[in-house]
């Protein structure tokens, strides 16, 4: 993930954001992450956002469950105390879970020292899934989230290109290369467990990211709703989504202002790969769409994506 977007020109409005509180954007990878990040920048005027896996590399956070044994014990104890996210047993020290197809952990105090970093209007955006302590620290801290969810058949396919294509340092590019298109879509949906690389099936990437919509801290948007136009969606309905989410995050807009950030959302991302609503129509053959009625068919339906099996 880049850290940050630096086309200097397309900072279209000049809200007084000094006065706004920090926040958190979270998604899965692949969602819209970029999209709303953008907006959100587009929104304030200028860039405080920061990425949430940079801020948490910068302060050697990240991956020191694989540097000493307490970390391993640390992660040891998660892994078989918790199904999904849950509540760990009492004797495992407190962490945040981070990321979605590989996940890894956070000491909370680790993570609030982080987050303390931030001055009032700065934000972090990334893949914080939904954990109670996550969510504890966030009300301690006076912080809101805004969570953005897409149809999980495009999630798979961008996830599936970019496993191919866009991420060359990655062990899901060196496992992937090697594999057709067809053949990582089908990765990306039902997952992989591999000596040479590991990735959870989608439902078990999303699921544990939904908490959030059950929060009142928290806004949740839709890739569907924030793309606009361009991306196949409604132009008045990215207006009221963007008025939306500058009116949770407590950030000065008007219509103007609005129309401004729309004429600049719209790609212009390291990852960006097509942005399109229903772009798996033209991606999903016999095999995909039977795996993915299989392992998440029921989670479309939940989700308001589908009214049955029938697609």
């Amino acid at each position: 993930m880049p850290s940050g977007l630096t086309d200097v020109e397309s900072r279209p409005t000049t809200a007084d954001v000094s006065g706004t509180p920090s926040f958190v954007l979270t998604s899965v990878p692949k969602a819209g992450t970029h999209l709303l990040s953008r907006a959100v920048r587009l929104l304030h005027g200028c860039d405080k956002g920061k990425v949430l896996e940079d801020l948490l590399w910068e302060r050697d956070l990240r991956f020191k469950d694989v540097l000493t044994g307490a970390y391993k014990l640390m992660r040891a104890c998660y892994q078989s105390a918790m199904k999904v996210y849950g509540h760990a047993d009492a004797s495992a020290p407190p962490v945040i879970p981070y990321g979605s197809g590989q996940v890894e952990f956070v000491p909370v105090e680790d993570f609030r020292n982080a987050l303390e970093e931030l001055g009032k209007g700065e934000y972090i955006y990334g893949h914080l899934p939904f954990s109670g302590e996550a969510k504890q620290l966030l009300l301690e801290m006076n912080m809101l989230s805004v969570f953005i969810l897409r149809d999980p058949r495009d999630i798979v396919v961008s996830h599936a290109d970019h496993m191919r294509n866009r991420n060359p340092d990655g062990t899901l590019h060196a496992y992937s290369k090697s594999r057709s298109p067809a053949e990582s879509l089908l990765d990306s949906i039902c997952g992989i467990d591999s000596p040479d690389a590991n990735l959870r099936n989608i439902r078990e990437r999303i699921t544990p990211f939904l908490g959030w919509m059950g929060e009142r801290s928290n806004y949740t948007t839709y890739f569907e709703k924030l793309v606009g136009t361009n991306g196949g969606g409604s132009a008045e309905e990215q207006m009221k989504e963007l008025s939306n989410i500058a009116q949770h995050l407590d950030i000065p807009h008007d219509e103007q202002g609005l129309a401004r950030v729309v004429e600049k959302l719209f790609g212009k991302s390291a990852t960006f790969r097509e942005g399109k609503i229903g772009s798996w129509k033209a991606s999903f053959h016999d095999e995909h769409k039977r795996a993915f009625k299989s392992i998440a068919g029921d989670l479309l339906i939940d989700l308001g994506y589908e009214k049955d099996f029938d697609w």
